[in-house]
């Protein structure tokens, strides 16, 4: 795969992780585990699963025989960030409240989107790997690094319903 095909996953890589760093900077204790309802994530809680799907998926992928089609690209890019449907997170990958601070979340975040795009840039074929997943089936690594970013957009939009619901406290407060 040519530097050049990389870059608009490279690209979406870089700007969603600004968006969230921006988004979750400069929040307290209790915006950072504030939850709109009991059967909803906290903002922490969603957080964290943006670390655990990252860091799960870029560790399980593995040299594949191929089976994918380049196609698939703009399924995930336009799928995955639609939150009209609604997905259950599969255990693995369920909050448990392993980062207590924003500050500890972000350099847990900050090191995972640092090796996927560390892995994007310097592995050769990105094609060349693939990961099962539950709803879409297999994808390749390359739409793996796609979903990394489509995921995060989607939990952006989860954040900041999160975070306009009329009992965040809001940092002016």
């Amino acid at each position: 795969m040519k530097p050049e095909e990389k870059k608009p996953s490279l690209e979406a890589l870089r700007a969603t992780r600004t968006e969230l760093i921006s988004l979750l900077g400069g929040l307290a204790g209790e915006q950072w585990n504030f939850r709109p309802a009991a059967e909803q994530w906290s903002v922490a809680e969603i957080a964290e699963h943006i670390v655990l799907v990252e860091k799960r998926v870029m560790g399980a992928l593995t040299p594949s025989e191929g089976g994918t089609s380049p196609k698939r690209d703009s399924t995930v890019t336009r799928v995955v960030p639609d939150r009209r449907t609604k997905v259950i997170a599969p255990a693995p990958v369920s909050p448990t409240g392993r980062f207590a601070t924003p500050a500890e979340w972000c350099e847990a975040f900050e090191q995972v989107r640092a090796q996927t795009i560390d892995w994007l840039q310097n592995t050769p074929d990105p094609r060349a790997f693939a990961l099962n997943h539950f709803v879409f089936g297999l994808l390749d690594g390359y739409q793996w690094t796609l979903f990394a970013s489509a995921h995060l957009e989607r939990h952006l939009h989860q954040l900041l319903e999160v975070m306009q619901n009329s009992n965040f406290v809001s940092s002016c407060d």
